[in-house]
């Protein structure tokens, strides 16, 4: 358990859990921590994650631009990105039948990273599927003002999200005018921790926050602690490309679960860090949704932070139709609770 009595030594004993993940030099502020990923890395991701976007495109039968420069094909193209079926309101580009061996390489790229930091030897589980996101200067007022709006600040537990940190990467794009602005609350007690249905009533939970000076940074990973406040900051025209998800530290069952009260949920879409790693290899993720079908307007991803409570958010991360397998045994790793009835 967390002792709320003093405020800024809980602060300061989740500044330390997030520098003890890795053995790597971190640097940044109390919530909120930077690593500097190698080239070789940092090009593998990027190529991946390009790749899985330039085959969503093709599937979509949509024309794109390339000049060779990741940043510009990002911004070129962005509002078409928009557009496609597979993408949710909040940005989130989803895997389907057509490109789900793409989103393994990513998965795939991923692990690598996990592994170079040694992150893996400090947590149990982690999310699955990971989130590739576009974010751009020209979103709707109306997916802005949507109860659960990346744009809001807000604490990833506020989702109902059995977590206690995550790790956010830019990818490419236009980061210097669509970043994250990461925030430390001020005068909070246990209260903080809940499921909140509109981020908006979350700022009932804290008396006032303090901005960080860390910022997003192409090349980098930043590891960020579940009390930490964040939300997606538009200071000019472009978009950018980023992967986020989160994690259960091995001090999560007893520091951060008894204050998980929502008992709806059966998963958590998270699943053992050894499984994770394998993800693209031994185990494989499978999608039987296709992109021919959404665009039948067969989506109902609209709806997805219009849900209220019972662990919304974390429901709807998958599709009825997803599934984790390891690939030699051919058994399920996980049932989705998006299937749970």
């Amino acid at each position: 358990m967390l002792n709320f009595k003093n405020e800024n030594n809980l602060l300061d004993d989740r500044s330390r859990f997030l520098q003890n993940l890795t053995n790597h030099k971190a640097v940044g502020d109390r919530l909120i921590k930077k690593l500097e990923l190698t080239k070789t890395l940092f090009a593998n991701l990027q190529a991946a994650c390009f790749n899985y976007i330039v085959a969503n495109l093709i599937e979509h039968e949509i024309d794109y631009q390339f000049n060779g420069n990741y940043n510009d094909f990002v911004r070129d193209n962005c509002e078409k990105i928009t557009k496609m079926s597979s993408v949710t309101p909040n940005g989130v580009i989803r895997p389907k039948s057509e490109t789900i061996s793409h989103f393994n390489s990513i998965h795939k790229a991923l692990s690598l990273i996990i592994k170079y930091f040694n992150i893996d030897e400090n947590v149990n589980k982690v999310r699955a599927p990971i989130s590739i996101r576009i974010v751009t200067s020209k979103d709707k007022k109306e997916i802005l003002d949507r109860p659960r709006a990346n744009n809001k600040l807000h604490s990833d537990f506020w989702t109902g999200a059995v977590c206690d940190f995550a790790v956010l990467i830019p990818v490419f794009g236009t980061i210097e005018t669509i970043d994250v602005v990461f925030c430390e609350p001020i005068g909070f007690n246990q209260e903080y921790l809940q499921e909140v249905t509109d981020y908006s009533s979350g700022r009932n939970l804290y008396k006032s926050y303090k901005e960080y000076e860390t910022t997003m940074e192409l090349g980098s990973i930043f590891l960020q602690d579940i009390f930490c406040l964040h939300g997606t900051r538009r200071k000019g025209e472009g978009a950018r490309i980023s992967i986020d998800f989160t994690f259960q530290s091995k001090q999560y069952d007893d520091k951060i679960k008894p204050y998980y009260s929502n008992k709806s949920l059966n998963s958590d879409n998270h699943i053992n860090i050894k499984d994770w790693l394998e993800i693209g290899s031994n185990i494989l993720i499978l999608e039987k949704e296709s992109i021919k079908n959404l665009r039948k307007n067969i989506n109902h991803y609209k709806q997805t932070s219009d849900i209220a409570g019972k662990g919304a958010a974390i429901k709807l991360q998958t599709s009825k139709t997803m599934r984790i397998i390891n690939a030699n045994s051919f058994q399920d790793i996980l049932e989705f609770e998006s299937k749970k009835k």
